[in-house]
């Protein structure tokens, strides 16, 4: 769908995974965030049906970024189907708040 096939590809894991080790190393911070863009696109390369991935490019392509959080408090965030677009709600902790 016009991307390198990073991740989603049997031949693009190693190449992953050298380019994640080089954000990280830069900026251990970058690397969490690029990563996590990584994450979503990911997903929905997995587990999309083949009419959402093309969504999911096409929206790439026209500069979207994709990503996933770990950690939720109290009220999960969930994903929630709103008309024909979905939307966040509930709340997540931030690091700090993770530990307490």
């Amino acid at each position: 769908m016009g991307g390198l096939g990073l991740g989603s590809e049997p031949s693009g894991h190693s190449t992953l995974m050298h380019l994640l080790t080089i954000v990280g190393s830069a900026d251990l911070a970058l690397g969490r965030l690029y990563k996590g863009h990584v994450g979503g696109l990911l997903l929905v390369a997995r587990y999309g049906t083949a009419e959402q991935m093309q969504r999911f490019a096409d929206c790439c392509h026209d500069g979207m970024l994709s990503g996933v959080w770990n950690t939720g408090g109290p009220e999960l965030l969930k994903l929630l189907p709103e008309g024909a677009e979905y939307r966040f709600k509930g709340i997540k902790l931030s690091p700090r708040e993770q530990h307490l």
